[in-house]
């Protein structure tokens, strides 16, 4: 899972385009979006993936990481 807020840069772009390169499922979410909005796509990603362990990837200094962790996993 990437997140990001606005544009993927830095060490999230890194880790995006890696993953890509290996060829690991990737969903990326735009923290500046409602949660709302991700929950049915998050929960159908995991599900077509068959994801077992979640690395997480994103900014350090995001606020929103500590908005959508929570939600995420109450799956609410």
């Amino acid at each position: 899972m990437i997140l990001f807020e606005g544009i993927i840069s830095g060490g999230t772009k890194y880790t995006f385009e890696y993953c890509n390169q290996i060829q690991k499922p990737i969903f990326s979410n735009d923290l500046l979006k409602p949660v709302n909005e991700l929950l049915p796509s998050f929960s159908k990603w995991l599900a077509d993936h068959n994801i077992n362990t979640l690395n997480i990837a994103g900014p350090r200094t995001s606020e929103g990481l500590s908005k959508i962790l929570p939600s995420l996993s109450a799956g609410k």
